[in-house]
């Protein structure tokens, strides 16, 4: 019986695919919400995580993907940008 992640075949390992619509529609944006709180704790500035995480969607869109990824590429930047705002109302002080 053949694990469920892993199937082995003469020599090599084949690992589990990962769904397209998956990696495009939940994991890299909840990678982006996350990664882009973090960004901003550690920068304290608001720009910085959509300009990494346009420069990393960009190359990826390059490598990785094809020409059609650029929408969503936008997509990830907005939420990137909406994180590091939400980010910089939570953890910055209030000034009255």
């Amino acid at each position: 019986m053949y694990h469920p992640y892993i199937l082995l075949k003469k020599e090599t390992v084949c690992y589990m695919y990962i769904n397209p619509f998956l990696l495009v529609m939940f994991i890299l944006p909840i990678i982006t919400f996350v990664g882009s709180i973090g960004i901003y704790i550690l920068t304290k500035k608001v720009y910085t995580a959509p300009l990494i995480s346009a420069i990393v969607y960009f190359i990826l869109m390059f490598t990785t993907f094809n020409s059609t990824f650029l929408v969503w590429v936008f997509i990830y930047i907005a939420i990137s940008f909406i994180s590091s705002l939400l980010a910089r109302s939570v953890y910055s002080p209030k000034k009255y």
